[in-house]
């Protein structure tokens, strides 16, 4: 079964506001209530670590990736942030090839949930013109 969660849709949206400015960032802090400064990069690591590590009779897997286009440059200090405190991976994808960026993505999706989740995208979910896909599965 696949799902959305609440915690994902915050984490991704909190991991995007990294690379944010003027009034999508201004619009993303006020609906996440994020802090001004950099602690919501600390917490958002403290809170990672804490949970996957928490216990080692309880099995929590959370992985990140972000799949820029390969004809965006997205900022590296984004992509360092996004590394370091939501422990995510950053795969460059060709999305003018939307079968293979389809295929590339769902593999990373079935390999980060031991074939729990298969084909996460569907034909046609992917476009020519996408720019970016942020991904946060899990599974415990």
């Amino acid at each position: 079964m696949q799902s959305f969660s609440s915690y994902s849709v915050a984490s991704v949206l909190s991991m995007a506001s990294m690379g944010a400015k003027g009034n999508t960032l201004k619009e993303l802090k006020e609906v996440l209530n994020l802090p001004d400064d950099d602690q919501v990069l600390k917490t958002a690591y403290s809170i990672i670590s804490s949970v996957t590590k928490s216990d080692e009779n309880i099995k929590l897997e959370i992985a990140n990736g972000i799949f820029p286009s390969t004809q965006v440059d997205l900022n590296q200090q984004f992509l360092n942030d996004s590394r370091k405190y939501f422990l995510s991976e950053v795969e460059a994808t060709n999305f003018m090839d939307t079968d293979a960026a389809i295929k590339k993505l769902n593999k990373w999706i079935s390999n980060k949930t031991h074939d729990k989740i298969m084909d996460m995208f569907a034909e046609g979910s992917i476009d020519p013109y996408t720019v970016s896909v942020f991904s946060q599965c899990y599974i415990f």
